[in-house]
């Protein structure tokens, strides 16, 4: 199987291509090895299954997204005209239009189901959508309401997953297969008899490192700060498992739900305490012994910052303890003197014997990666940064690509963002400046290489630390996964694999279902071409209330959900604002007198509480019940406020959709085409000229009606309206020939 441009797929792409023209495919193969090729040649044969239907690719991150749709359109050309890759940056009505236009749309899941939440697409008119990174589709992930959507609405659903490391553990892929509606699973581990051939070796190396004696000191040090703490809270609470940095974070949480419950109890309120000094001094600890000294002294500088504008008490402790204060007085003179973690300089050996090779180098924190990038510029080795979108946009992240691509410069030094699906030029060397305790990103970081040649993956660790411990971490969790995956299918349980008849039936039911209870034909007068027509619900949340599984129950049960920025209440439905509180959210705004506030600029308004959790909660915070009982009384009667009662977001969802379903209405057409503005499109197109905005473009057809008298036009006219650059830059575009490349 092969397109005009000549790409040739492999034996293994051709056999699981066949499975995922047949079936929902959940696609496992190892980095490298070309799943997005698969994925493309999936939307070719649907595109001639099913021409007039359009097709959804989604990619986790912007630079993803758009290094797909780039990608496909370099090797599609002919389909250059029917793509388009849309991310946030583009504005909300912009992306309407977008998605009207387009056949082909390549987009990130947040943007995809914000608009589907504000009704703004729709998958009636969808016949494929394809999930990169498939492994995320759990929990909360946008993924997993997406793919629910799309089952429901489109006619003839096929969905594709891509992943290299769907996970060890065997509940977490289950999730993912059930969430993504999979009944087929495509493995290739790289042994196989039709992948074997096209796999390429990667040489791993561990690189084990001492700390010197003079950290040895600041470790203990910090060590010793630890252990103290740790004793006394195990005299204060029960706690039978409290070793690094994860059960203590765990711990922590689970108390402070206890202390939300029973805020006047004193031993759980020092245990709290206590955690959060433990936990700050762990984080040190951590890059005193995986990261750079300078790194460790500049998280002492911010707590150090942070204690002089924050009343915190946990800070406090922390930056007055002695043993801390010894420890950040002692590393402040070892970097005067030029000492550093022995690990940097080991870093810079390693590239100095491979200053001729293209090398990645990751490294977890941001100021560990300022750090080798001065060194490195110090000794005269050409490198970048590749890091974030909070401190490098997209432009600029491309950009840094490209210049590596063409050898520029020779070293990459990537944050987290270097991981996952981004295309990086062939690479001879990957650097791990700390193992990390995920066989996920193990993987991601080490398939940068080995992708056309045998690659090289270097891991430095600290001997005696939390490096070590990381790296077997994820040496364990991906053998459990290959292990795992060979068998994958033998242990999978068939349910899971095969979606029933009844299943189906009752997904593409539902709207049905819904459709009998809310009214038909909009209230409008009928235009023509514009049939009939079902009513849809329409509330307005508040951003704050979009990843709280609130707003994708909502829009899964039919509702337009329009996210703005609310200065009273949670949402609003018709003139009716309702104020949505867990009872742990009720307690706290209580104690911190919140609470009134909020009732003073609801009592004027017509308003409900909804109060969300279970009923013995509020009998089981350590406040005296009767202040309860007196308070809730208080919101009813003096506030003139009504309460629902209800037990989790779901039955608070049921509550406003009933509210919703009565309230005012929008209509939208069922599965037809909406008339195209023409005047829209008018604007649109002008809008593409540099230079033309929407109130230029709004003013040219004010003045010339049309676009063939805009096109005709003298520029002494077009100056006019425009101006003098405009208008010349306006009669080249008319004007000047077409010129093939």
């Amino acid at each position: 199987m092969q397109n005009q441009n000549q790409i040739v797929l492999r034996e293994y792409q051709k056999n699981i291509l066949k499975t995922c023209l047949e079936k929902n495919t959940l696609v496992i193969l190892p980095t490298g090895t070309g799943k997005t090729i698969i994925a493309f040649f999936v939307i070719l044969e649907r595109l001639k299954q099913y021409p007039d239907k359009k097709i959804f690719f989604l990619a986790p991150t912007k630079p993803l997204t758009n290094q797909h749709y780039k990608n496909f359109i370099k090797f599609f050309p002919e389909y250059k005209e029917r793509a388009i890759a849309i991310t946030g940056e583009a504005r909300p009505e912009r992306r309407e239009y977008l998605y009207k236009m387009a056949q082909i749309i390549f987009i990130t899941p947040q943007t995809l189901q914000n608009d589907l939440i504000n009704g703004k697409v729709s998958f009636y008119n969808a016949s494929t959508i394809v999930f990169d990174e498939a492994h995320r589709a759990v929990k909360k992930y946008p993924y997993v309401f997406i793919a629910k959507k799309f089952v429901e609405q489109a006619e003839n659903p096929k969905i594709i997953g891509l992943t290299a490391s769907p996970g060890w553990k065997l509940e977490r892929i289950q999730e993912v297969i059930n969430n993504l509606f999979i009944n087929a699973i495509e493995i290739r581990t790289g042994k196989e008899p039709d992948i074997k051939s096209y796999i390429k070796q990667i040489i791993i190396e561990k690189v084990e490192i001492n700390l010197s004696p003079e950290l040895e000191q600041i470790k203990k040090l910090l060590e010793d700060a630890i252990r103290i703490r740790l004793e006394k809270v195990k005299d204060l609470i029960d706690i039978s498992k409290l070793k690094g940095k994860k059960h203590i974070l765990e711990a922590l949480e689970e108390i402070r739900k206890e202390l939300a419950m029973k805020p006047k109890d004193i031993k759980i309120k020092e245990a709290v305490i206590l955690l959060g000094e433990i936990i700050k001094i762990e984080h040190a600890l951590e890059l005193l012994e995986t990261q750079t000294l300078y790194t460790f002294l500049e998280y002492m500088k911010e707590l150090e910052e942070k204690v002089k504008i924050s009343k915190s008490r946990s800070l406090k402790n922390v930056i007055e303890d002695i043993r801390i204060r010894k420890a950040y007085f002692l590393a402040k003179q070892l970097l005067e003197k030029g000492i550093e973690n022995p690990k940097i300089f080991k870093l810079l050996e390693i590239i100095k014997e491979n200053k001729d090779k293209k090398i990645i180098i990751f490294a977890q924190i941001r100021k560990t990666v300022d750090r080798i990038k001065k060194y490195l510029d110090e000794i005269g080795i050409k490198s970048e940064k590749f890091i974030g979108k909070k401190e490098m946009n997209q432009a600029e992240q491309l950009k840094i690509l490209k210049r590596f691509s063409e050898g520029y410069f020779n070293v990459l030094i990537a944050t987290s963002i270097g991981e996952e699906g981004i295309d990086i030029p062939k690479v001879d060397l990957v650097i791990f400046y700390e193992p990390v305790p995920s066989e996920i990103r193990y993987i991601q970081r080490r398939g940068r290489t080995g992708r056309t040649d045998i690659g090289k993956v270097i891991i430095l660790m600290t001997k005696g630390t939390r490096d070590e411990r990381f790296f077997w971490v994820a040496v364990t969790k991906e053998r459990k996964m290959l292990k795992f995956i060979k068998q994958l299918k033998k242990y999978l349980k068939p349910s899971m694999i095969e979606v029933s008849p009844t299943e189906r039936t009752d997904i593409k039911k539902k709207d049905k279902v819904e459709e009998s209870i809310t009214k038909f034909l909009s209230p409008q007068k009928k235009e023509e071409n514009v049939v009939k027509k079902k009513t849809v619900p329409v509330i307005i949340a508040d951003y704050r209330e979009k990843d709280s599984g609130l707003v994708q129950t909502l829009a899964e049960m039919g509702v337009i959900v329009q996210l703005e920025n609310l200065e009273v209440g949670d949402y609003i439905v018709g003139d009716l604002v309702i104020e949505r509180k867990t009872i742990i959210d009720f307690i706290k705004s209580l104690l911190d007198k919140r609470l009134f506030n909020q009732l003073e600029k609801l009592k004027d308004k017509k308003a409900i509480i909804v109060l969300e959790g279970e009923e013995d909660l509020l009998t089981e915070t350590g406040i005296n019940p009767n202040y309860m009982r007196s308070v809730l009384l208080k919101i009813v009667l003096e506030y003139k406020i009504p309460i629902i009662r209800t037990k989790n977001f779901v039955d608070t969802a049921n509550y406003i959709y009933i509210l919703a379903k009565n309230s005012e209405e929008i209509s939208i057409p069922t599965l037809e085409k909406k008339q195209i503005d023409l005047n829209k499109v008018k604007i649109e197109i002008l809008k593409q000229i540099p230079g033309i905005g929407e109130t230029l473009a709004k003013k040219l057809l004010e003045r010339f009606k049309t676009l063939k008298n805009i096109v005709l036009a003298p520029k002494v006219e077009l100056e006019k309206v425009i101006g003098e650059s405009k208008a010349e830059k306006l009669k080249k575009v008319f004007e000047e020939e077409f010129k093939t490349e």
